[in-house]
């Protein structure tokens, strides 16, 4: 038996390695109560704020999107948590434009402190298995802009904004006009908090909890059929 946390990756692994959609089963990332608890906890600044969470890699798409976002007219800062083989070249822009604030790696307790700064999220990533970063700005209540990249809007599925895939420019001009509008964004963070709870922990620890009851009644089944063949044999 093999588990993924995506319907996406559970297709993209019965063609790739040619196994049954059936010896897969779909075990999803969860996400808890830190996150949940930041929502009720936000500080509201007085103007919006951008957040972005997750590896400093040219697959996350935030590097190209940091190089638009320096071109745009947004108001909004722009705080990045995270690290990977781009953050030197994202440094070297955040140099250039005060806007861009680096917060490097940082625990789960500095990521839920940041969502409470923050209420857009950008996700300008191109291929995933199961986002946590999103699940977690979703939990907190945040509007969410992203491509429409297979596993990322199986996660945020209504409750997104989306541009065309890989278009940084196409992502800034959706910023832009969504910053302008707070009612926007505080239904869109609503939507997206109430869509989170399908993916809490506890329901996550049913699923896993049903999965091993399913392979032990399966094994104990196997069991036995090999004794009852054993005895029939003698």
């Amino acid at each position: 038996m093999i588990t993924v946390p995506s319907a996406t990756m559970r297709g993209r692994i019965s063609v790739e390695c040619k196994v049954p959609v059936d010896k897969i089963r779909l075990l999803p990332e969860g996400v808890g109560d830190l996150f949940f608890n930041s929502y009720d906890e936000r500080k509201l600044t007085a103007a919006p704020q951008i957040a972005f969470v997750g590896r400093i890699h040219p697959g996350k798409g935030i590097l190209a999107f940091a190089r638009e976002y320096i071109k745009s007219k947004i108001s909004a800062p722009l705080l990045i948590a995270g690290h990977g083989p781009d953050f030197s070249a994202l440094c070297q822009l955040a140099s250039q434009d005060s806007r861009i604030r680096l917060k490097g790696r940082i625990p789960p307790q500095k990521v839920a402190a940041l969502l409470k700064e923050t209420s857009v999220f950008v996700w300008p990533s191109l291929y995933e298995g199961c986002p946590i970063a999103v699940l977690e700005a979703m939990a907190s209540g945040h509007a969410c802009i992203a491509y429409p990249e297979e596993s990322s809007a199986e996660i945020l599925g209504n409750a997104a904004m989306y541009v065309k895939y890989n278009t940084p420019s196409a992502l800034c001009a959706a910023l832009e006009t969504l910053l302008q509008d707070r009612e926007t964004i505080q239904t869109m963070a609503r939507s997206a908090r109430q869509r989170a709870w399908t993916f809490h922990w506890q329901n996550c620890l049913a699923k896993t909890e049903e999965l091993y009851m399913d392979m032990y009644r399966s094994i104990n089944r196997s069991s036995q059929d090999s004794l009852s063949c054993s005895v029939a044999y003698k």
